[in-house]
Parts: structure tokens; C-alpha cells; sequence
């Protein structure tokens, strides 16, 4: 779509987004700005909403409905160049005086960028032990991240306590030395038990916000899922998956690929679902990370147990994970 002069986004919405609020359909369409942050833009006048040719005001409780166009101007924000410490309780899985394991929470950022300049895991850190991460500090809004995860994804989050220690991990998180499992809840029945997904995932031409499968090997970068199917009952799977790539939103490309998108995704989901079916978060944790521990070189393994919101909709569905 063309998208007007003086805006950088543009969606027009489809037969399943019909009926959502204004801000429900936008914080899907751009998930990695928080429903604060975006709901305050709305009041500004950052977006604009046309129906049948009309203008309408774009308000938070508008229910849009098909064919809708949405545009967007994204604020050319300064990101903030001191960041803020903040007291954030954090699930300690593991910690020494070279990394700190955290069993991080759905809902919670990784780090500050645009429309999440608090609340997220960096500030949780820095409030914890400002001199060490603040020291680690060079102006990238990321001490001490070694990887990230989805805003929704919780789990393990491995991070380092120094800057030689950063390197360490970054550069083994490259080399594929470290094993990630994953667990999560799918929509369906598998019945492939157990296979390998392997594709390019690239962004998508038609939504820069998501990502997508491509053959195109100059539009991707190759991604790697390996999956086994643990229990399924009433329509949905609970998967294990171990990836050996890390790329952006893998996980639910993967799934959403084959036709069974993990239970909540509503970016990635294929069809329009009741309120009461879909949570509030896609039902996706970081289960157990194996790394080479930087300092003592020693092999170790960090399990991160399942959230008790993980643990609810796999019993709304007859499921039991069995670690």
C-alpha cells in the first residue's frame, strides 16, 4: 500500500483484525512499543484513521472494521542517554561475579528503545547493581545483554557482569556453542511427532514489523527449529523445541509456518479467536539454556520453570508439562 506523505507505517485492516479496539489492533501491528506508549500517541494525533474515503478521529475505543486504513507517524524520539535505575524484583536463577541467569517475565522488555524508556530488564539490572552494569554503559541502552527475548517470551536470559564477559558470550551465542530449548504451546494436533524446520526468515515486504519464511536466500538468513511433540489434547500441542539459530521471532514463524501458530500469538495466529480462548501473551517460554561458562570455561545448564500463567492455559486445555 501507498503510504501518504508525512507518515512511516501503513496498514489497512483485514477481515480478522475486524471488531478490535483501535489501540488492540495497533499494539499488534507494532509490538515492540508498549500499549502506554502507544495509546499516549493516539491522544497526540500520531495516527490517523480513514474509512471509506473519510477521515475519522482516532480514538483509543474506535472498533475498526474492514478495509480501514491506519496510518502512523513514528516520532523521531530521542532515546533517553541516561538510563534509569529502577528497584524490579527479578527471579534469580543463578548468579556469580561473571554472569547473572534471570528467569525473565512475560511482559517485561529486554532493554530501553523507543516507547519503553522504563520498566524493562536493563533498568531491573541497573537497580540492582548500578556500579556494575553502568560501568558496562556505552551509550547502546544494552549493558550486560548477551541475547534477548520477546517482550511476551518469558524465561532463561543469560547476563554478563563485565564487558570482557559480554564478548565472551556474544561471540559463543554466534558460534552456536549455546543450546537453546524452548517450550510452547501450539494451536492443532501435530502429527509429525518430531521433525526439523529449516528456512530463511526474512522481514516481510507487506509489514515490517513481522517476519516471514522466504526462499529468497538474499532476503533471509537461514533458520533452524528442531521440534518434538510432548502432549496434545483438545486442540492444541506442547511442544519442546531446541533452536540452533537465533533469529527474530523464529519460533512463531516456525509454528505459524506449518500451521499450528503458538496458542496466543495474535501477530502470527491464522485466524481470529475468541477472547476467551486467546491470553493475554503467546504461550512461548525459554526453557533451558546450556552455555560454556566464560570464566570457568565449565559446561552448565540453567532451567527456568515454567511462569504460573504458562502452567493455566496448558491446564485450561488438559495439558501437563512434565520437566
Amino acid at each position: 500500500m501507498e503510504i501518504p506523505e508525512g507518515f512511516t507505517h501503513g496498514w489497512v485492516v483485514d477481515e480478522i483484525s475486524e471488531c478490535q479496539r483501535l489501540d488492540r489492533y495497533i499494539s499488534v501491528q507494532l509490538p515492540d512499543r508498549s500499549r502506554t506508549f502507544l495509546q499516549k500517541s493516539l491522544k497526540e494525533g500520531a495516527f490517523e484513521l480513514i474509512r471509506s474515503g473519510a477521515k475519522l478521529p482516532a480514538r483509543i475505543s474506535e472498533n475498526v472494521i474492514e478495509g480501514d486504513l491506519v496510518y502512523y507517524k513514528m516520532p523521531d524520539e530521542q532515546e533517553e542517554s541516561a538510563l534509569l535505575p529502577e528497584d524490579i524484583p527479578l527471579d534469580i536463577i543463578y548468579e556469580d561475579d561473571d554472569i547473572l541467569v534471570v528467569n525473565k517475565p512475560a511482559g517485561m522488555v529486554v532493554h530501553p528503545g523507543a516507547g519503553n524508556h522504563s520498566g524493562t530488564l536493563v533498568n531491573a539490572l541497573l537497580g540492582r547493581d548500578l556500579a556494575t552494569f553502568s560501568s558496562m554503559d556505552e551509550g547502546n541502552s544494552r549493558p550486560g545483554i548477551v541475547h534477548r527475548l520477546d517482550k511476551e517470551t518469558s524465561g532463561v536470559i543469560i547476563v554478563a557482569k563485565s564487558a570482557k564477559n559480554l564478548d565472551k558470550l556474544s561471540r559463543s551465542f554466534a558460534r552456536r556453542d549455546v543450546e537453546k530449548y524452548y517450550v510452547a504451546l501450539c494451536r492443532g494436533t501435530i502429527r509429525v511427532g518430531r521433525d526439523t524446520i529449516k528456512t530463511n526468515i526474512g522481514r516481510s515486504r507487506s509489514n515490517r514489523q513481522k517476519m516471514e519464511n522466504t526462499n529468497d536466500a538474499n532476503r533471509g538468513k537461514e533458520a533452524i527449529s528442531h521440534y518434538k511433540v510432548l502432549a496434545d489434547n483438545n486442540g492444541a500441542s506442547l511442544v519442546k523445541l531446541k533452536i540452533d539459530t537465533g533469529r527474530t521471532h523464529q519460533i512463531r514463524v516456525h509454528m505459524a509456518g506449518i500451521n499450528h501458530p503458538i496458542v496466543g500469538d495474535k501477530f502470527y495466529g491464522v485466524r481470529r479467536l475468541d477472547e476467551k480462548e486467546s491470553p493475554d501473551r503467546h504461550i512461548l517460554h525459554a526453557w533451558r539454556t546450556r552455555i560454556i561458562h566464560p570464566g570457568t570455561q565449565e559446561i552448565m545448564t540453567f532451567t527456568a520453570p515454567l511462569q504460573d500463567d504458562f502452567k493455566e492455559i496448558c491446564d485450561n486445555f488438559g495439558i501437563k508439562f512434565d520437566a
